[in-house]
Order: structure tokens, then sequence, then C-alpha cells
């Protein structure tokens, strides 16, 4: 597998929107049978706790799209440019306060690949009114 230069990789387009889905359905270590698996699968795979840190691991695809656990903002923007590159859908996955979720839906306006859908619980729930 060789690894492209973005600038020079051909434009894909967005990836397709996906719909139920399997997020974690096993251990993100074991990347062979996460690769088993999506083969297998009718639904889509996403593959959210990563052994080498959403790196290398994503080049081998072993999964249908990516969850990206709570990165420092640097951290998700080099992990776009990945997931961008082989042309892969991701969403971060950050949780906190209203600027937090006003960062994270900035950050999926602006990462190429970032079209997997997101639930963001954050705004506090009562009954009183």
């Amino acid at each position: 597998m060789s690894i492209q230069n973005v600038d020079s990789a051909p434009a894909l387009g967005p990836p397709p929107p996906l719909q139920g889905g399997w997020a974690a359905p096993q251990p993100g270590e074991d990347l062979d049978e996460y690769r088993e698996l999506k083969l297998r699968s009718k639904r889509p795979i996403v593959l959210h706790h990563f052994p080498m840190g959403a790196t290398y691991e994503v080049l081998g695809r072993p999964a249908d799209a990516y969850m990206l656990g709570y990165l420092k903002i640097g951290d998700a923007v080099r992990r776009a440019g990945l997931f961008a590159a082989s042309n892969s859908p991701f969403m971060p996955q950050n949780t906190g306060s209203d600027i937090t979720r006003a960062m994270t839906v900035h950050m999926m306006a602006a990462f190429p690949s970032a079209s997997l859908h997101f639930v963001n619980a954050t705004t506090e729930v009562s009954s009183v009114r």
C-alpha cells in the first residue's frame, strides 16, 4: 500500500452518507476481525477505538467510517487530512458546553470527509421551564 501526497491525489468527492451501522462492534485492537466483519456485514462498520491512534491503521480500511474521540484541535486537523486523503467518512466526538458543540460543528464543516452523522447531547434537560 502506498501513501499519496494529498495535493496529487485525485479528487474523489465527498464520501457517501452512511446510515444505520454498527459503532465499535468489537475491540478496536483486532483490525483483521474488523475487515472480516466489514466484508460480511450489510450495514456499515464504524471503528471508534484505534490501536495506533487513528494513523496508519486507517490506510488498511478496516471499517466503513471512523469516530474520533476527544482529540486536541491540532491532532483532529491532522487526522482529518488522513481521512480526506483516503476518502473515508469520519466524525469528531466531543462533549462539553455550547462552545464545544460550536467547535465540533465548525470542524465538521471545515473537514472534507467529516460527513458521518453525529449526536450532540450537551444541552441540559430539565422539566423546569
